[in-house]
């Protein structure tokens, strides 16, 4: 834009009286023209592809460098969004790489764990694919069997649930193919059938359960826990299926393809090795602890620890309760020193009163092609909670006249006094007459009565000597009005004085004057004649004052 700026506090009083409250928050009202936060809308023209082009550049090389510690502005924070969402899906990607970079540590541990317990790295790659088929597989069904059209950010959490409930499924399977109680001579078919039974009735509990839980976040009325639910419950499902079915194939075909190229390994001591070698979940130390020691521990504290742990949990609900409020609102899912962030707090916080109709009525009063002059009063003044006020505070802005309506009882452009009485006056000027003699000479002047109150007066004169006369000798004179430029603009009333110069003789200075009586009040106007003997006459006439 270009131009003056507009005086911020007739900008507000504008958008007031036009209705238009797009550009400020939701607490912005007639009686509290303050807000904290602001918003502007610019506009941008060429083609999509340069429109989101420069964008992008813009992002880069301005608005990413607005807030933060290192950022130019330190008193300020500045969100901002664009219609084509470029900007938007730019920031969402960044959000996401920076996620998945720091997930990558944390699938490495799990794979390195898988690869320790499981002692296979062909079983180890095929948990892998397991996790990653089933959430293409989801995908899948989420999009065309459900009908879901957007893929949500919440969704993508999934794949880390998936993975804890992957690798139980996987360890379950797994310390059950190569469990002791089997014998080490046991056939691969035979162990394979009881494995499979026994860990697909475990798993199949759990996974029911899960699922269950999360498909009855269906009825919820958020989109976004809708949308989860639906995506999480299929995912775990699937994951189930792949796992019984990809993981535990793929275990029995390689049990079968060691012992089939090394039949020694059937013999003796041996076991399946490279499915699952000496798998174990738990060393031998650790299988006695939780077989032998902590059994017989939890038989003799049984009663004790029943009565322990509701206080523990009692004491822990008592302590959230008391120090943290349940957060109300939209769940927030970006920080708030994010952008992202922000632009969540403005929209659904600080402007939700206003969508998009009152967007299309600034534009139509606003229109961003033309520049905007917006209407102001005098006598602005700030009250209490930083309210502007116009008009002293004693009356109401027109702002299409930008002029003052005031109160009952004051007055002023900018009602800033109280009303006076009809005041009557007369202007004071001062004449010169020449002249060659006086004798039987008589002047006539024009003299100007006006009224400087706010009540209606009238007026009477009366000449003090016999040589002043004045025509009209009473009339009556409205009160003052208030022009146009904030001036006040009198009622006037031209008298004209006749003044007989003859009473007065040559080298001598003759006094008179008119009384002024009107309203209850009373002035005077004086008039001095001086006669100069080389026929040069002087003729001062002057008002003593302002009626009273």
């Amino acid at each position: 834009g270009s131009g003056e700026l507009q005086d911020i506090d007739a900008t507000l009083q504008d958008m007031i009286v036009k209705k238009v409250f797009w550009y400020t928050d939701r607490d912005f009202s007639a009686t509290n023209r303050v807000s904290k936060y602001t918003r502007s809308t610019f506009y941008i023209q060429g083609s999509n592809e340069d429109k989101e082009r420069w964008l992008l550049d813009l992002h880069q090389g301005l608005l990413s460098t607005l807030n933060g510690e290192h950022g130019r502005y330190k008193h300020i924070d500045i969100a901002w969004a664009d219609g084509k969402k470029a900007i938007a899906d730019l920031e969402l990607m960044q959000i996401m790489q920076h996620d998945l970079t720091w997930s990558v540590g944390a699938f490495m541990l799990i794979i390195v764990f898988l690869l320790l317990t499981l002692r296979s790295v062909v079983l180890t790659a095929t948990g892998v694919f397991c996790i990653l088929i089933s959430f293409v597989e989801t995908w899948y069904f989420y999009h065309v069997v459900h009908g879901f059209q957007k893929m949500t950010l919440l969704n993508f959490v999934a794949i880390f649930v998936i993975t804890g409930i992957a690798v139980d499924d996987m360890l379950v399977f797994c310390e059950l193919y190569t469990h002791d109680k089997l014998g080490p001579h046991t056939p691969p078919r035979t162990r394979f059938k009881h494995s499979y039974y026994e860990a697909g009735m475990a798993m199949l509990v759990t996974t029911v359960t899960t699922m269950a839980s999360f498909y009855s976040l269906l009825v919820s009325s958020l989109p976004a826990l809708r949308c989860f639910g639906c995506f999480m419950g299929t995912l775990v499902i699937l994951n189930y299926l792949n796992v019984m079915v990809i993981f535990a194939c793929t275990a029995l075909a390689l049990d079968l393809f060691w012992l089939s190229l090394f039949p020694a390994l059937g013999d003796g001591d041996a076991k399946p090795r490279l499915c699952c070698g000496r798998c174990s979940v738990l060393g031998e130390s650790k299988r006695r602890f939780f077989s032998t020691a902590l059994p017989n521990f939890l038989w003799r504290a049984r009663w004790f620890l029943v009565i322990l742990f509701p206080i523990i949990g009692g004491f822990c609900m008592w302590r959230a309760i008391a120090d943290q409020q349940p957060a109300a609102g939209v769940p927030k899912l970006f920080p708030d020193d994010h952008n992202l962030g922000r632009l969540q707090f403005l929209q659904n916080e600080a402007f939700s009163l206003y969508g998009n109709t009152n967007r299309n009525t600034a534009r139509q009063v606003y229109d961003p092609s033309t520049s905007q002059e917006s209407a102001t009063c005098p006598g602005t003044t700030t009250g209490k909670r930083n309210v502007t006020k116009f008009c002293s505070g004693f009356g109401r802005c027109d702002l299409r006249a930008k002029v003052c309506v005031c109160d009952a009882g004051r007055v002023g452009a900018a009602c800033e006094s109280e009303p006076l009485p009809g005041i009557i006056a007369a202007r004071r000027p001062a004449i010169r007459l020449e002249y060659t003699g006086a004798q039987n000479r008589v002047v006539e002047e024009k003299v100007t009565l006006e009224n400087r109150g706010d009540a209606n007066a009238t007026w009477t004169l009366s000449p003090t000597v016999p040589w002043i006369a004045a025509t009209p000798s009473s009339g009556a004179l409205a009160k003052r009005m208030l022009g146009q430029r904030g001036n006040f603009e009198m009622q006037t009333a031209v008298v004209t004085l006749k003044i007989d110069l003859s009473a007065c003789g040559v080298g001598m200075e003759c006094e008179g004057g008119l009384n002024i009586r009107g309203s209850g009040q009373k002035g005077n106007i004086a008039v001095n004649v001086m006669v100069y003997e080389l026929g040069l006459g002087s003729l001062v006439l002057e008002g003593a004052g302002d009626m009273r």
